[in-house]
């Protein structure tokens, strides 16, 4: 059997993953971290690096919204079990 690889390596998709779930988690960055089992501190090295590197980087929520959109994503993600 044949196996077809993909077009990009493991760093490259682990950087999607990683900024798709920062974009998932509204660019909460402690939300993310979690979600993906590494430290605030890992995920915020990485989106340096990323960033450094040229790649456009989720925005985090403006501090006028945090607290409106913590109950909200609060609640989409209490339906969700893992």
């Amino acid at each position: 059997m044949q196996v077809r690889h993909p077009d990009f390596s493991l760093a490259e998709a682990v950087q999607m993953h990683i900024l798709h779930t920062l974009t998932y988690c509204k660019g909460n960055r402690t939300r993310a971290a979690k979600r993906l089992g590494i430290s605030v501190r890992c995920l915020r090295d990485k989106l340096r690096h990323y960033s450094e590197s040229g790649v456009e980087i989720p925005a985090r929520p403006c501090a006028c919204h945090r607290s409106s959109q913590e109950g909200v994503e609060d609640k989409s993600l209490a339906g969700m079990q893992e």
